[in-house]
């Protein structure tokens, strides 16, 4: 399994941006976090995202226990077969 998925971290780069830029939802950077169950996403999120500056950029169990506004949430899974393997599979 491949815990990390460029595709889906600029996505939520660009919903981070349209947050940001978007005056009537009155957002800033703290007001956002994003999470992901797994470490390398959340690594390579930190990497795509880092010029932001979000409050946290985590993984589920760093951010336990927090609160923010706005949770974004990356739920990576690729397998071999693609990202639904695991729902192909008996």
């Amino acid at each position: 399994m491949n815990e990390i998925c460029q595709e889906e971290s600029f996505v939520i780069r660009r919903m981070c941006q349209h947050l940001l830029n978007e005056k009537s939802y009155n957002l800033s950077s703290n007001d956002i976090s994003v999470l992901t169950p797994y470490r390398a996403q959340r690594n390579h999120l930190q990497l795509v995202l880092n010029d932001m500056q979000l409050k946290h950029v985590a993984t589920v169990d760093e951010f336990q226990g927090l609160q923010n506004k706005v949770i974004i949430v990356s739920l990576v899974h690729r397998g071999e077969r693609g990202p639904s393997e695991f729902m192909l599979s008996e």
